[in-house]
């Protein structure tokens, strides 16, 4: 989710660890430092967000049959998968 220079990243691990990360983009455009707290407003404006379109997903999904997912993301080219996981995306 991002909204101007600000982007929360959330995601799951095939553990189940959900994680949730915070950057701010003019001044780390690589994403490389996560500012994430709970209590950053900044936090708190996009998980709201996001809640609200997880919710509408939801009820689309209750509402008309549809399947949410589809199948898992391959990463076919090394360089891509590597870039990834330097930026915390791929474990």
């Amino acid at each position: 989710m991002r909204r101007g220079a600000r982007k929360l990243v959330r995601y799951q691990s095939t553990d189940g660890v959900q994680t949730t990360m915070y950057f701010h983009l003019d001044d780390d455009p690589a994403e490389r430092r996560d500012r994430y707290s709970a209590d950053d407003p900044g936090v708190v404006d996009l998980e709201a967000v996001l809640a609200t379109h997880e919710r509408a997903v939801r009820d689309a999904v209750a509402r008309f049959g549809a399947t949410v997912g589809g199948p898992k993301s391959v990463i076919d080219a090394p360089h891509v998968e590597e870039e990834l996981r330097a930026l915390g995306y791929v474990p």
